[in-house]
């Protein structure tokens, strides 16, 4: 009986208590809101349209007083959704929150949460929807690709050097052939013209650089390690 105490303080120590369903719950409308608007914005709904087309659709929409307002009452539940998931993040436990499992889940709320608004505000501003720019114009594909590649590749490179280069895991080996296979896609599509090289070269640089800001500001703001 003495050796039970102590068993389950290791238990602790190795399993943090977990995230409270309460943040759960928070993250999982954050999603669902986040979700429907970025569709919402993507797609481009024609209301007037649909209102024409009848059927149980077209009688919904007709009841609906102010169409034009659907974007706002989105992002109102869009914005009330991320600060009751910030709420709850921060109730959670410290040791479970200093999981990198835990920072992602959080932080793929924040990221969705983010593009969706962004891409209303664009579309908001602009008065043109993002997908004809982005099919249309070859510098929107390559800033696009550029911001992908330079926000993506710093983890890359990082865990490729350590778990490759320092760990010597040849597990890793094929997995970071495999990581390579999209920049073999960009050189190619730069080499064919698809791509605008000095698009990509200059929105590869400047992502990276902002991502790595962003990731150490996030990590001094979490109180979180660099190991």
């Amino acid at each position: 009986m003495p050796e039970a105490e102590p068993q389950t303080k290791g238990r602790t120590a190795r399993d943090p208590q977990a995230l409270t369903s309460e943040y759960h719950k928070a993250r999982k409308q954050l999603m669902l809101w986040a979700g429907i608007l970025f569709i919402w914005e993507l797609v481009g709904i024609d209301l007037e349209k649909a209102k024409e087309a009848g059927g149980n659709a077209g009688a919904v929409i007709t009841a609906i007083k102010s169409p034009q307002a659907v974007p706002w009452v989105l992002l109102i539940l869009v914005a009330y959704f991320l600060f009751k998931t910030t709420v709850e993040w921060y109730q959670c436990s410290r040791a479970r929150r200093s999981l990198r499992v835990s920072r992602i889940d959080f932080g793929s709320a924040w990221f969705v949460t983010v593009l969706a608004c962004a891409l209303y505000a664009y579309q908001a501003i602009s008065r043109i929807q993002f997908a004809d720019v982005v099919q249309r114009s070859n510098r929107t594909q390559s800033i696009m690709i550029a911001a992908t590649v330079g926000l993506t590749y710093p983890g890359y490179i990082k865990r490729v050097y350590r778990n490759v280069l320092v760990k010597k895991e040849k597990g890793e080996i094929w997995w970071s052939v495999f990581g390579l296979l999209p920049i073999v896609v960009v050189v190619l599509g730069m080499i064919r013209g698809i791509f605008n090289w000095r698009y990509i070269v200059t929105g590869i640089i400047l992502s990276a650089v902002l991502g790595l800001c962003v990731a150490y500001i996030i990590r001094r703001a979490l109180g979180v390690s660099n190991a």
